[in-house]
């Protein structure tokens, strides 16, 4: 619990310098890895945390991957969208995010996160005109501060896949 204590406190301070400075310390990036790590390295079998670790990791890389291709494309030239597109800071909290979930549960949450963030960068461009960067690891953590929150109180692990498969397979 302390533990989860120290990322929501974290995905604050992410929160707040990503919407004050649109930027974010690496230190906190790093801290918030190093936390999740340790945490899921205690909470999990070491086998299955790494194991989820390189699932959520190889997905991020081949969504990656797609949208510098589609980019490419689209532009007709080779295009790094981490110069154009992404802040490294936004990839950095990516990876910080492969940390604290299981696959489906990072899918869900990756998948869910990204459309509302997309919404939200829509409704504030709509009020500021020359509003261009859009604060993608603040709303992202934003976001994520209440899962955990929901985790600690229900003492419901983002690890474990087992109540968020038995309600797809009641829906299908």
């Amino acid at each position: 619990m302390i533990i989860s204590l120290i990322q929501i406190s974290l995905l604050c301070f992410i929160c707040y310098q990503d919407f004050r400075y649109r930027s974010v310390s690496a230190l906190h990036f790093c801290f918030l890895i190093i936390i999740s790590l340790i945490q899921g390295v205690i909470n999990n079998h070491p086998g299955a945390f790494f194991l989820f670790l390189g699932i959520n990791v190889t997905f991020l890389f081949f969504l990656i991957s797609a949208v510098t291709i589609y980019f490419s494309l689209k532009n007709r030239k080779i295009i790094n969208i981490l110069d154009t597109y992404l802040g490294w800071g936004d990839v950095i909290f990516f990876i910080s995010l492969c940390f604290m979930f299981s696959p489906v549960n990072f899918i869900i949450f990756f998948t869910t996160s990204l459309m509302i963030s997309l919404v939200i960068s829509g409704i504030i461009k709509l009020f500021r005109s020359k509003y261009q960067h859009i604060p993608l690891a603040g709303i992202m953590a934003s976001l994520l501060i209440p899962v955990l929150t929901v985790s600690i109180i229900y003492k419901q692990a983002c690890f474990s896949d087992v109540k968020i498969m038995s309600l797809i397979t009641q829906i299908l």
